[in-house]
């Protein structure tokens, strides 16, 4: 892969996401230090916690020599983007305009592929 000189603005925004991820980590440590078990329970706190940290990872690529993610940092920028996407499904449902469909939508996709899985 060829690497050429990146601008100062990626590294503006690795700062940022990097800055980001940490404070929601912390975020997300106080609310497991508050909530105890219930926050244990909601499986989405571990989509989070996943998210937040293939972020940092994916975006300490910026500050490579070349600036180039190396393969294995693609792999978590691959899992960012997806688990950031499944993320959003998941806080539509607290929205009551697009609660129903999304919550529909996960029930129908977790009995239609249970059979196959299994």
């Amino acid at each position: 892969m060829l690497c050429i000189g990146q601008a100062d603005y990626l590294q503006a925004a690795a700062i940022f996401i990097i800055t980001m991820g940490i404070i929601l980590l912390i975020i997300e440590i106080l609310q497991l230090y508050t909530q105890k078990w219930n926050y244990i329970s909601e499986y989405s706190n571990y989509i989070d916690l996943i998210l937040f940290f293939a972020a940092c990872i994916f975006s300490s690529s910026a500050f490579l020599e070349c600036g180039c993610p190396k393969s294995w940092q693609w792999q978590f920028g691959i899992i960012a983007v997806f688990l950031a996407w499944i993320d959003l499904l998941l806080y539509f449902r607290y929205f009551p305009r697009f609660g129903k469909y999304d919550n529909t939508s996960l029930v129908f996709k977790s009995t239609s592929f249970c059979p196959v899985f299994l």
